[in-house]
């Protein structure tokens, strides 16, 4: 993969789906997080009420952001 398809791979939008695949989380839960101002989870693009995406590079980041997080370390 080159260097180019590589940002354009991870600047894609995800769906929900792909995002509880991504995560493991239930579809409430990733709800839940997505509309919380307080929580670092990314929020969600939407445009009208039937299109919600995310940036996938967002996800990955806020995942690697997790295993990076001194809580999380033993």
């Amino acid at each position: 993969m080159t260097y180019e398809s590589d940002v354009l791979e991870r600047e894609r939008l995800v769906s929900s789906k792909q995002v509880q695949r991504l995560t493991g989380y239930s579809r409430a839960t990733l709800w839940r997080k997505s509309n919380d101002q307080n929580d670092p989870f990314p929020q969600a693009l939407r445009n009208g009420t039937h299109y919600t995406r995310w940036k996938l590079s967002e996800i990955l980041r806020w995942m690697d952001s997790l295993r990076d997080s001194p809580q999380t370390q033993s």
